[in-house]
């Protein structure tokens, strides 16, 4: 699970290792207690260098900060297929009753 998780105060540099790393498009941004913060594309990414930006800078400003999610044990694979087919999602965060970040689904 940590391959997937990224801390809102990374650079995109750092992102963009973390991407490398999981091998996903998508990572799941969360602060230092692991409350969900976001979500962080490679498109977004993409968008931010295309505009010139410097890599050393912070992903705060680039990721969405309002993610589709589920909270743990309410969902089902018909809303799994949903998110990800209709909404073109590559991961969809699963939180606690205090949006702490406990698993992840990912589009396979």
């Amino acid at each position: 699970m940590e391959n997937y998780l990224i801390d809102k105060n990374a650079t995109i540099k750092q992102a963009l290792n973390k991407l490398s790393v999981c091998g996903e498009k998508c990572i799941i941004v969360v602060n230092k207690q692991n409350i969900l913060q976001g979500t962080l594309s490679d498109g977004d990414i993409r968008k931010f260098i295309i505009n010139h930006k410097s890599l050393s800078n912070k992903i705060s400003n680039i990721y969405n900060k309002n993610p589709k999610k589920f909270l743990i044990k309410n969902y089902n694979d018909s809303k799994i297929e949903h998110y990800f087919i209709n909404l073109r999602l590559e991961v969809i965060p699963i939180v606690d009753k205090n949006n702490k970040v406990v698993d992840a689904v990912l589009f396979s």
